[in-house]
């Protein structure tokens, strides 16, 4: 337990003084001190001074008497003791002093010097009693008895200070000064009223002269923690971060435990964008303060910005059991609950802080929001009215109200407004377009430009966005573009002073400009003024993660630029800077942040490819999905095509809906799963379909066009075409290999293997660990004794790790061991919104993420090959980031190539196609070549062809070296072949589908290709 200082003690006991008629709240706030055997020898020394004192203190007496009632041990004894001393010494007579003229001559030399004794007793007296009422936060009664100590001692610098403390204390700022300042004439060197000068004058905003007083306390008192705190709360306030953390650390150094400072620090970090030293900031603070609830709040606050929304779901938790009706933290909780889709408990979360504060503008702001993702459309506006009716110029509920009304249709009853009188207007009954413009038109009768620009200014923002995204695709588009320019145009008069709301609006003005044919002159310019204010925001940013936050926030006005440039002619260029945001978006999201992002240059490109292998390489703007084409023998890139991008979202968006319901288990009524394989659904029926139409929206009868001469394919697909299987959508037979950016497959060619893998173990296989809570994969085992049959056939006995062996920290040390091959059957899952989190599902609960993967060294692995469900998984991406996974962190750990998988894929059809290729690549044949081969066997295959096929494999050898199950289970498997052979067509191929074959892909590079 931390001993306090003789203030804090007393402090505390006259806060339980005030208390002492509620016993449970006088133990609640005494907690642990009641056995502090300091806070008794600092009760034993108080009561002797108030003994010795010759005031009457009564009262004081009475609640230490009451405190005795109260069941505190020893504490309780004490102070009861300490009472009834001084209740009866309130109770003698009080003695006669002697009048003046009384006194004897020798008495009356020194008469005055009596005099003065007794004015000091009193002054002190009157001056103690003021300090008790202070703390007992009787800020008018300590007035009262500083004034009657003054009245003895006009010139007590310390009563005029604490005087001055209690004015201040009641917002009596301008008389709180002139007290301090009365006390400073008398000792100019008094470090406590220099302090309290600053703090008043802080309040006043004269926060120059403030910062000037607590340099002058800390010149006589350099080791006074209170003014350097203090200090750094005015230089807070003028936005001089770094100096305020300065004189935060200054505090710090004097009180290494003082948590307001800790707290304080932790505000100036976050302000400055370094939020996770501003976490490190708010767990000191706790760690010295655990109750102090504003700290956890400060933390979740800090969480939402790293997009840490889980974590800082705890940290407010944690306020909320300190302080359960603190409405900041609930109405904060709500907005993260929304920012993870769990719209329905962000609701309560905000019904919550409502509760406790009915006029919380945010609460119900972010009420709205969740409403809206919803798709309750009319509630989400009725929220927004709420919170406008309460802050009639706060722009985000603007903002979102006109959101939300585009979303929704007309009404078709009379609108009942839920809006003050003063903000009715009949327009906002309108939805749509209309609606939403209208929103934002009145909103800025509201929102003034005087009061708050950037607020004025995001409102005009979004006023073009509204008519930008409106009119941009209809025939009148010149209309809309021209009135979205004029919005914009308002917007950039404002934010410039906002650096980041600068470069947003300067992005929308971009695009919009891009679709005015006859100005392309304004897009340049501003591509040039928004990198220019993109590069000092990134010269500013002081941490990694600020860069990288910055990089993804703006990812957009990146992907514009490569528009742009393709419009001004500059194919080449416009490569390169969509190269430079793909390298970037892989350092980053798998925490590789570099300084400098290399930046490949067009003939280092090209020395990925040769006469028969092209590069396909696609990039997704906002607006636009651009085709670029990359030859051996070009000068510079080809762009094969530029659409609109919607057509391509609208697809994907649909797809993922479809997919996303596959996926999940469904039960039977006796609550047994339901086998995935499940022909019957919309996503597997319209399978076929749907690749046929994503075939042509991404022009491939025009690139195969112009491949006759290649055999193979390096296909760089950008944001969600990494979750499609591009290379089935080509007729031709092309080989095809996928690469994260072109980069990547510059680095993996120039990798050398610098730890030859020992010739007895050159492949590891991981058995599909035990995992009760994941779906069975039967086949999965007899793929792993297969493969590694095959291993020894060629003399290369492999390193296994059993199911039940599969423990994180086991499966990491064989992965660290050298080899060549790494083989996993299981299951895997993709993170979308933390990457680096995606994971392979080992033995229990236990698993192996792509942050842990990356760590690795893997420098000697050929290939790795994740023969499991979902390793490069379909659903939604971050529509800021390009895709990182899994396949990515593989690669960034040194491997060559990796093989994985698009969907749930069926358990048995996944065995024989990794079987064949592995048949392939063991003998030599280059990987992607070998899964391609593979891939046209499986998908041409009779039920006769598999069960020959299987017959093969099923030697004396194998059975010697499989489980009686895997054999079993080969043996039925082959007798059911037989059985389907003899009822169907000789000619029919069970796996034609493309859902069997086309969800592995190969990511990486071969050097035979």
């Amino acid at each position: 337990m931390r001993i306090l200082s003789d203030r804090q003690y007393e402090a505390l006991f006259f806060s339980l003084l005030e208390i002492v008629e509620s016993p449970e709240q006088v133990r609640a706030r005494l907690g642990d001190r009641q056995r502090d055997r300091s806070f008794l020898s600092w009760l034993r020394r108080f009561g002797q001074t108030q003994l010795q004192n010759s005031a009457n203190h009564e009262a004081l007496a009475q609640q230490m008497v009451a405190l005795a009632a109260v069941d505190l041990g020893v504490l309780s004894n004490l102070a009861g003791e300490i009472g009834e001393q001084l209740l009866a010494k309130a109770a003698e007579p009080p003695e006669e002093m002697p009048p003046a003229d009384e006194s004897s001559p020798s008495e009356s030399a020194n008469g005055e010097n009596l005099l003065a004794a007794e004015q000091d007793e009193r002054a002190t007296f009157y001056h103690h009693q003021g300090k008790e009422a202070f703390y007992r936060g009787d800020f008018e009664g300590a007035i009262t008895a500083c004034n009657h100590a003054l009245r003895f001692k006009p010139n007590w610098y310390e009563a005029l200070s604490s005087k001055g403390a209690s004015l201040g204390e009641l917002g009596q700022y301008e008389k709180a000064l002139t007290s301090y300042d009365n006390a400073l004439r008398f000792k100019p060197d008094f470090h406590k009223a220099l302090t309290g000068k600053g703090i008043s004058l802080d309040k006043l905003e004269r926060c120059e002269e403030a910062i000037t007083a607590y340099d002058d306390a800390l010149r006589f008192k350099p080791d006074y923690h209170e003014a350097p705190y203090n200090k750094g709360v005015s230089l807070d306030n003028l936005g001089r971060y770094e100096e305020a953390l300065t004189a935060y650390d200054q505090a710090l150094t004097v009180k290494p435990d003082y948590h307001e400072a800790l707290y304080n620090k932790g505000i100036s970090l976050c302000n400055l964008g370094r939020y996770e030293e501003a976490l490190t900031a708010y767990d000191d603070a706790l760690r010295f303060k655990p109750d102090y609830h504003e700290a956890p709040y400060n933390k979740g606050v800090s969480l939402d910005n790293l997009g840490r929304y889980e974590e800082a779901l705890t940290a407010y938790d944690q306020a909320l059991t300190v302080k359960p009706d603190y409405h900041k933290a609930l109405t904060n909780k709500g907005n993260s609950l929304c920012n993870l889709g769990r719209y329905e408990e962000a609701i309560t979360a905000c019904g919550q802080a409502l509760t406790v504060k009915p006029d919380d503008h945010k609460a119900l702001t972010n009420k709205g929001n969740s409403l809206d993702k919803l798709g309750r459309y009319e509630e989400a506006i009725a929220a927004y009215d709420q919170a406008l009716t309460i802050k009639p110029d706060w722009h985000g509920a603007w903002i979102n109200r006109g959101i939300a009304a585009s979303s929704s249709v007309r009404c078709n009853t009379p609108v009942v407004f839920s809006l003050p009188i003063s903000l009715q207007d009949q327009s906002l009954d309108q939805r749509g377009y209309e609606g939403q413009i209208a929103c934002y038109t009145i909103g800025l009768k509201h929102v003034q430009e005087s009061e708050n620009l950037e607020g004025w200014g995001e409102l005009y923002r979004q006023k073009g966005r509204a008519h930008y995204f409106h009119g941009r695709f209809r025939p009148d588009a010149q209309h809309y573009l021209e009135e979205s320019i004029n919005a914009y145009k308002e917007a950039l008069t404002a934010l410039p002073a906002f650096p980041t709301s600068h470069l947003a609006v300067l992005q929308d003005a971009i695009r919009a400009y891009l679709g005015l044919s006859t100005k392309p002159a304004k897009a340049s310019e501003y591509r040039r003024q928004g990198l220019e204010v993109f590069h000092q925001l990134l010269n500013d940013a002081s941490t990694p993660t600020q860069k990288q936050r910055l990089e993804q926030k703006f990812s957009g006005f990146s992907q514009i630029q490569v528009d742009s440039l393709i419009r001004e002619g500059n194919p080449t260029q416009a490569l390169q800077t969509a190269e430079r945001y793909k390298n970037c978006t892989l350092g980053w999201i798998l925490d590789t942040w570099k300084e400098q992002i290399t930046i490949p240059s067009w003939a280092d490109m090209q020395t990925l490819l040769t006469p028969t292998t092209a590069a396909i390489y696609w990039h997704l703007s906002p607006d636009n999905l651009t085709t670029f084409l990359l030859t051996a023998e070009a000068t510079e890139p080809q762009v094969i095509s530029v659409v609109p991008a919607d057509e391509l979202k609208n697809w994907v968006k649909a797809w993922q809906q479809r997919y996303q319901t596959y996926r999940k288990k469904s039960k039977s009524e006796e609550g047994a799963a339901v086998e995935r394989d499940r022909p019957n659904h919309p996503w597997r029926l319209s399978l076929r379909s749907d690749l046929q139409k994503l075939q042509e929206i991404l022009n491939i009868p025009q690139l195969e066009a112009s491949l006759s001469h290649c055999t193979h394919l390096l296909l760089v697909p950008h944001r969600e075409l990494h979750l499609l299987p591009l290379h089935a959508l080509f007729s031709k037979p092309f080989i095809t290999t996928y690469l994260p950016s072109c980069q990547t497959g510059l680095t993996l060619k120039q990798k050398q293997t610098s730890q030859p893998a020992p010739e007895q173990f050159p492949a590891l296989l991981l058995e599909t660990p035990e995992n009760d809570e994941l779906e069975s994969l039967v086949f999965a085992e007899v793929e792993t004794a297969l493969v590694a049959h095959l291993c020894t056939q060629q003399g290369q006995s492999p390193a296994i790790v059993g199911s039940s062996q599969a423990h994180t920290a086991t499966v990491v040390a064989a992965l660290n061991h050298p080899h060549r091959l790494f083989h996993f059957t299981g299951h895997g899952a993709h993170d979308y919104r933390q990457p680096k989190k995606s994971a392979l599902a080992l033995t229990g609960t236990e698993s192996l993420s792509a942050g842990e993967i990356v760590k690795l060294d893997l420098q000697p692995y050929d290939l790795v090959t994740l023969a499991a469900c979902e390793t490069a998984a379909v659903g939604q991406a971050d529509p800021h980031t390009d895709y990182v996974g899994l396949a990515s962190a593989f690669l960034a750990a040194g491997s060559t190539q990796v093989i994985s998988t698009l969907w749930t894929v069926d358990s048995q059809s996944n065995a024989w196609l990794m079987v064949q290729f592995y048949q392939r690549y063991l003998t030599g044949t280059p990987a992607p070549l070998a899964l391609h081969q593979a891939q046209h066997w499986l998908r041409t295959a009779t039920y006769s062809a598999l069960a020959d096929w299987l017959e093969s494999l099923n030697t004396q050898a194998f059975r010697q070296s499989c489980t009686s199950d895997e054999d079993e289970t080969l043996l039925d498997t082959i007798g059911k072949l037989r059985q389907e052979s003899a009822t169907v067509k000789a000619t029919h191929t069970p796996y034609a589908d493309p859902y069997y074959w086309a969800a592995f892909t190969l990511t990486g590079y071969c050097h035979e290709s």
